[in-house]
């Protein structure tokens, strides 16, 4: 029983991490770890990251700075050109995943 127990706890905490976007990698690099760390992808052929915008005055001080929280906001990443970054894949914007925002971040 203390056995199924801790297994219980252990997924728990694995699917409470704060990458909370599913269909994207986690980046689990830049100090945050897999818990703070920020969702990274390819969404609708751009690449995109979790951010935190509005969210960052609400969990002000309730996460390491530059990382993500389970707060729900996106945005595009920027490419060195200024615009956006093409992909077909989550695996093509790996390279990107600590760019910054190309514009704001936006609830989803």
């Amino acid at each position: 029983m203390m056995k199924s127990a801790l297994v219980f706890l252990a997924l728990f905490a694995l699917a409470s991490s704060m990458c909370i976007w599913h269909k994207w990698n986690c980046n689990k690099g830049n100090g945050c770890g897999s818990f703070y760390g920020c969702s990274f992808g390819c969404e609708e052929g751009r690449c995109a990251s979790s951010c935190m915008g509005a969210c960052a005055a609400i969990e002000f001080g309730k996460y390491p700075e530059g990382c993500c929280t389970e707060c729900k906001e996106w945005c595009y990443l920027e490419g060195a050109d200024g615009g956006d970054i093409a992909c077909s894949s989550n695996a093509d914007c790996v390279p990107y995943k600590d760019n910054e925002c190309n514009g704001r971040c936006a609830a989803f």
